[in-house]
């Protein structure tokens, strides 16, 4: 299962409540801020018990991180905590949890961006540049995604994220998905497409 699979399935059973606080979450996070339960409720006109209580889905399904505080430091793949893949945004740098959360939150956005993260295979760097939501430059050419899924823990960040990684090369891309089991490549185009779709409910923040 694609990380897009995975996310579609989640997207169907998560209710309205959970859905808004992690748009807002996300908002939040784009915008420097690491928001309690409290900013998200007066943000959303929620409860507090009715935050927490989505917070908590969201932490169990792996689509949120928060800290030792409980204020929210990731959510809906955008985080403050720093990480394997850097997005330089026109607001500041922040991470994100996975290759295709580099491309595609950018993508869904329609924003510019620099991407800097590393080929998974032979660790060297690698930028992407993004105008306006479309990857260009050589990298939108030149580098390829990896998608697979590990573990069975239910959470995305640990069983889907550490599986979607960049690499330099097709060749590279294509000697990892060899050795992993249901794995596929993906170039970054088409992880921007499967972006717009994944991330549209954040399109307009």
């Amino acid at each position: 299962m694609s990380e897009e699979d995975e996310f579609q399935r989640i997207n169907v059973s998560l209710a309205s409540v959970e859905r808004d606080v992690r748009t807002a979450a996300f908002r939040a996070i784009y915008q420097g801020r690491t928001p309690s339960s409290f900013d998200l409720a007066n943000d959303l006109d929620l409860l507090v018990d009715e935050v927490d209580a989505a917070i908590a889905t969201l932490l169990g399904l792996g689509l949120m991180t928060v800290d030792e505080a409980g204020r929210v430091t990731g959510s809906h793949g955008l985080s403050l905590i720093p990480s394997d893949h850097r997005v330089l945004f026109d607001v500041g740098v922040r991470f994100v949890w996975c290759a295709v959360d580099a491309v595609g939150i950018p993508a869904a956005m329609r924003l510019n961006a620099e991407v800097e993260s590393h080929c998974f295979q032979c660790g060297l760097p690698v930028s992407l540049t993004m105008r306006n939501g479309k990857p260009h430059g050589q990298g939108r050419e030149s580098l390829r995604i990896g998608l697979a899924v590990s573990g069975c823990s239910g959470k995305v960040i640990q069983d889907v994220c550490p599986m979607l990684n960049f690499f330099c090369s097709q060749g590279h891309a294509d000697r990892w998905a060899r050795k992993v089991e249901g794995a596929k490549v993906i170039s970054i185009l088409q992880a921007a497409e499967i972006g717009r779709r994944t991330w549209s409910d954040i399109a307009n923040l």
